[in-house]
């Protein structure tokens, strides 16, 4: 009886407390800041917690000890903690004359802000109208909720007169809930929570190797099996390209607790057609290799469409969930004029572009509708010098090109007389004609001699020096270093793309196509290419001015050539034996 009466004396001590002192009651809401979100610039290594209030006096507590700093600014209404990034610590802010208040922060990361607004809600709640109320828990860290209002255990909190809701949980402990009646004479409750054990949990997906997050930690990538305690969970399941799921899931001490879940995939479709066929597709400024058919997050793009010699196009387009989006896209052509006069006005024009032939017309004309950028032409007449010149047009401009050809015939019978620009300095011509080809007494590849007849061809006065490859193809791999050294160290399909990409370097069309060991010859362009075997062993006879030496040029091979007996047994400048006493004579060559 006697600790009855001294129990009740304390319950009535605390009611009259509360009567006499008025205790009141502050709640924390989360906000947008009203000045912009700080900065947490003098640690950076941590977050923060920005409180708006008029309640004075504040003190803060945490219950992972996670403050590293108050800065007190309460002249302005607020408060900014420093804190170190945890999970669901907990903020205890507390005042005199108040019952105490906790903040949960959950995740918080570095330089991440939390903003509340910290409010004396006294006469919402009706304070007057409240007992103070204990509940006693076991463990005593349990999570006590009484409506939306935290309780700790064994701690006093108003509490309205009437029907509350309350739950109690804790991580191990089967979780409690019920109503109770709070009165002037029912201000305490007591609990003792039942300890369980952890069950196996297992989540799958369709498709597969999703993130599962429970309670956000990562449990790891579906399927998954797992142990955790019977309850009530936060679950999310996250893959990319896919809708995320999030729900809720109750674990329970017996049952198979098998949770399975189909994911949507997160994309539509964007199907893209363009004219010209050779155009560039950009998306978001990625070239795109493919795009007759591209899956993508839904969302916004930028696409952009380009071609030489076109206008180009650029729209933003939106891919929906689900859907396919078509689009067919028709580049505007840049289009210029080109106004040439030609004298004779008989002369065959040919105009090219990239080596394939355009137009080709008959004297002096405009020509209409050409696409923007540059070009080959080509003259011809009879009793005039062939012309090769070149020219560039502009969107919506005209050009003019006037071409006056010089009298005189580019057969080989009249190749002396023409001016030496005509011919290379590097080359030599050798008029075309019929020869022996072969040996009796060489290897048996050279046998039977026979009669091969060859057209007329320039051919290089020396070997490529090293000094020409290097100026071509960007490199020497040569052995013996010198400028005017032969190249050497090279495979025969080394020499043919030397010989495209001396053609391109000259305005020239290349004569191979090379397709990886794949070469093939058009023998009608006009760009450089390897002699022939007949033509190499015409030329090294002398072609038609052949004078029947042993040697290319002599009969004492130490005059015309460096071999193993003079050499040295490396290579020399070219073009240091037997003086060329001219270019028409290619027995010297």
């Amino acid at each position: 009886m006697r600790t009855k009466l001294i129990i009740l004396f304390i319950l009535l001590s605390v009611m009259l407390t509360a009567n006499l002192y008025g205790i009141k009651e502050m709640k924390a809401r989360q906000i947008e800041p009203p000045g912009g979100r700080e900065l947490f610039l003098s640690n950076p290594e941590d977050g923060g917690l920005v409180i708006y209030t008029t309640i004075p006096n504040l003190r803060f507590d945490s219950n992972m000890n996670s403050i590293v700093k108050i800065d007190d600014m309460s002249l302005d209404g607020k408060y900014k903690l420093y804190l170190k990034p945890m999970r669901n610590q907990i903020i205890i802010i507390k005042s005199v004359g108040y019952v105490e208040c906790r903040i949960q922060i959950s995740n918080l990361q570095a330089q991440e802000g939390r903003y509340y607004a910290l409010e004396d809600i006294s006469e919402e709640a009706g304070i007057g109208n409240s007992v103070p109320v204990i509940f006693n828990v076991k463990p005593a860290d349990a999570t006590i909720l009484v409506g939306e209002k935290t309780f700790k255990s064994g701690e006093p909190q108003p509490l309205a007169l009437g029907r509350h809701q309350v739950k109690i949980s804790q991580e191990g402990y089967k979780s409690l809930q019920e109503v109770i009646e709070v009165s002037e004479t029912s201000i305490l409750f007591n609990y003792d929570l039942k300890q369980i054990d952890v069950v196996l949990v297992t989540v799958s997906s369709t498709p597969d190797e999703a993130d599962i997050y429970v309670d956000n930690v990562n449990k790891g990538k579906s399927p998954r099996t797992f142990y955790i305690y019977p309850g009530t969970y936060n679950v999310k399941i996250h893959k990319d390209n896919y809708l995320e799921v999030a729900g809720t899931i109750d674990v329970t001490e017996k049952g198979t607790n098998s949770f399975s879940y189909r994911l949507t995939k997160n994309t539509g479709y964007l199907s893209i057609s363009v004219k010209p066929t050779n155009a560039q597709v950009y998306l978001n400024n990625e070239l795109k290799s493919s795009y007759s058919k591209m899956e993508l997050s839904p969302g916004f793009y930028k696409m952009e469409v380009k071609a030489e010699s076109h206008v180009s196009f650029t729209e933003t387009v939106e891919v929906k969930l689900g859907e396919t989006l078509t689009k067919s896209i028709t580049l505007t052509p840049k289009y210029g004029e080109l106004m040439f006069l030609v004298n004779p006005n008989t002369a065959t024009i040919e105009i090219s572009q990239n080596g394939k032939v355009i137009k080709t017309i008959t004297g002096s004309q405009i020509v209409r509708d050409l696409l923007e950028g540059n070009y080959d032409i080509t003259a011809n007449a009879s009793g005039f010098k062939s012309y090769k010149g070149k020219f560039n047009i502009r969107d919506q401009e005209r050009t003019e090109h006037n071409i006056e050809m010089q009298k005189g015939s580019d057969t080989p019978a009249n190749i002396e007389t023409q001016k030496g620009s005509d011919i290379p300095a590097n080359m030599v011509f050798v008029e075309g004609g019929t020869f022996q080809m072969g040996s009796t007494s060489g290897y048996s590849d050279e046998k039977p001699v026979h009669s091969v007849t060859v057209s007329s061809f320039l051919i290089g006065k020396y070997e490529v020096t090293q000094k020409e490859w290097q100026s071509v193809m960007g490199n020497n791999p040569s052995y013996y270093k010198g400028d005017n050294r032969p190249v050497e160290k090279v495979t025969w399909y080394d020499a043919v793309e030397y010989c495209n990409k001396l053609s391109k370097k000259e305005g020239l069309t290349p004569v191979y196509t090379i397709n990886g060991n794949n070469v093939t010859c058009n023998w009608s362009a006009n760009g450089y290419r390897l002699p022939t075997e007949a033509e190499w062993e015409y030329a090294a006879r002398g072609g038609n001015k052949s004078k029947g030496y042993t040697y290319s040029g002599s009969n004492t091979v130490g005059n015309v050539a460096w071999y193993e007996s003079n050499s040295g047994s490396q290579t020399h400048d070219v073009g240091t034996k037997a003086t060329l006493p001219t270019v028409f004579e290619p027995e010297y060559v």
